[in-house]
């Protein structure tokens, strides 16, 4: 549904990497080119040079349907930036993220319910909470 809402190709491939690797929304936007690697189906969401936070970052395999819209994307991409809008790199997501959760219905959702999608997904899938934890680099511990 949030999907198929998206009518701007930058948010739909925002959205997508959020479902399908649950990743959050600063490790989304700050996701180059480089760190794509279409041929071996990974993802590395590590940002370099970065200081290191509790929010760790992970390296992530690409599922088919994400795979299928990063060539597409990174075809037409004009900057090294994954997501980006009018040939710049993508900073904010919030006002078109709102304007998609809007038309879907969705008022009240934000960016980090992709990464909550991500994980029921997952765990509907039969992956324990460790293997899930491991994925999204998502503590266990409250």
């Amino acid at each position: 549904m949030l999907l198929h809402a998206a009518h701007r190709p930058h948010i739909k491939l925002f959205i997508l990497i959020g479902m399908t690797t649950g990743a959050r929304r600063g490790a989304i936007l700050d996701l180059a080119w480089t760190r794509v690697n279409l041929d071996e189906g990974v993802i590395d969401f590590h940002y370099p040079n970065k200081f290191i936070t509790k929010k760790c970052r992970s390296v992530v395999p690409i599922r088919q349907k994400l795979f299928t819209a990063l060539r597409e994307a990174k075809s037409m991409a004009t900057t090294t930036s994954v997501i980006e809008w009018n040939g710049k790199p993508v900073k904010s997501i919030k006002t078109a993220f709102q304007k998609t959760t809007d038309r879907a219905g969705l008022p009240w959702c934000s960016p980090h319910v992709l990464k909550h999608t991500a994980i029921t997904w997952l765990a509907k899938k039969g992956w324990s909470i460790e293997e899930i934890a491991e994925f999204t680099e998502t503590s266990t511990e409250r």
